[in-house]
């Protein structure tokens, strides 16, 4: 099932989130600067978020957050997880990392008020377009990890068998 007017975002906002991007992630030194920022503000949003993403090399944080990015828009110009939207999926969940919904949007909120201190042509405009891009690919990580706790507690009240 797909609801386009929730899953795609227009042209106009996925416009300037691109540029809005561009200008966060412009070098080699922006990039690392931003998903520095981005994990201080992640970690210091939450103890329980803190303890799960301990410190990589900075080198794999700015993929990783990069990747997810791109992942997320991608969701939103065409409704359907890419491959690294569900490798996002199966690796941060919640039975191996103890991830939360809430968690994502804590991620979402850390990551605009890092686009807001890095992008030197912030907006309210420019955040609407962050939000709107990321929003539905957000919403679909939080509903699998929603439909996984459920899954488990259902295990474990014995209402259905672990999945084999």
């Amino acid at each position: 099932m797909n609801d386009n007017s929730t899953r795609l975002v227009s042209e106009y906002n996925l416009n300037t989130f691109r540029d809005s991007f561009a200008r966060c992630f412009c070098d080699v030194d922006s990039d690392v600067r931003f998903v520095d920022d981005f994990y201080v503000r992640l970690k210091a949003s939450d103890a329980n978020v803190s303890a799960i993403f301990n410190r990589r090399p900075i080198e794999r944080q700015v993929h990783a957050v990069r990747s997810a990015v791109y992942a997320l828009e991608e969701y939103a110009t065409n409704g359907r997880p890419d491959d690294t939207l569900r490798l996002i999926e199966a690796s941060h969940n919640h039975q191996t990392m103890g991830l939360t919904p809430c968690m994502y949007e804590l991620w979402l909120s850390c990551l605009l008020e890092t686009v807001l201190r890095h992008d030197h042509a912030y907006s309210d405009e420019v955040r609407q377009a962050w939000e709107l891009t990321l929003r539905p690919g957000i919403d679909y990580l939080k509903q699998t990890l929603i439909a996984e706790i459920h899954v488990a507690e259902d295990i474990e009240e014995g209402k259905t068998n672990a999945p084999e």
